[in-house]
């Protein structure tokens, strides 16, 4: 994926994270992979634990603690 793709989907999955249906399991599930995808092309080891924390701050913010999202993202309790 091109630098300009990566920095669009981040955005629109941040963005996503502060509407996600919490309810809606397989959309969870697809915002989830989508985040685990984008986070893959991200090679700066840094810059990708840093977006994983913009993703999981959406939700965090609607009660979903922050390291169980990170889990999920295989980043651990720690950015």
């Amino acid at each position: 994926m091109s630098q300009d793709v990566i920095d669009l989907m981040c955005s629109e999955l941040t963005r996503e994270a502060f509407h996600l249906p919490l309810y809606d399991a397989d959309a969870r599930e697809l915002w989830m992979a989508r985040c685990v995808q984008v986070l893959a092309a991200i090679h700066d080891p840094d810059a990708r634990a840093s977006q994983a924390v913009n993703f999981a701050m959406g939700l965090a913010l609607r009660g979903v603690p922050s390291p169980l999202v990170l889990r999920q993202f295989g980043t651990g309790e720690q950015p």
